[in-house]
């Protein structure tokens, strides 16, 4: 009635055994327990992975440098005008656009320390 049933070991340790169902032109691939847990394992570590490249992405985003500047201006201005600094808002603009700058010439001090390090 269409339907047909193939079985295979591969040759590759630890075993790997699945059952291939075809059923009107559609396959079915059944896995041992095993295999199972082998393929849960690799999803797993390709989204892991995925998160991963995410964060790194995020970590040298201008977005965040951008946002991580913004907030250091506005925190040091509140401060500095709680403490009644004169012209607390334009005497918050050196510590953000400092802030800024070593966030920006991170990386290049990183390949510095990275060549000195290999």
């Amino acid at each position: 009635v269409g339907l047909q049933i193939s079985t295979k070991r591969c040759g590759l340790q630890p075993t790997v055994v699945y059952f291939l169902v075809k059923y009107k032109n559609t396959n079915v691939l059944f896995l041992d327990m095993a295999t199972q847990q082998m393929v849960q394992r690799l999803k797993n570590i390709e989204e892991r992975n995925r998160r991963v490249e995410i964060d790194k992405q995020w970590e040298t985003s201008y977005t965040r440098r951008s946002l991580l500047t913004l907030f250091t201006y506005l925190a040091i201005g509140v401060y500095l005008q709680v403490i009644e600094v004169q012209r607390p808002w334009i005497n918050a603009i050196v510590p953000a656009i400092a802030f800024m700058l070593s966030t920006l010439t991170m990386p290049f001090f990183k390949k510095i320390w990275a060549d000195l390090h290999k």
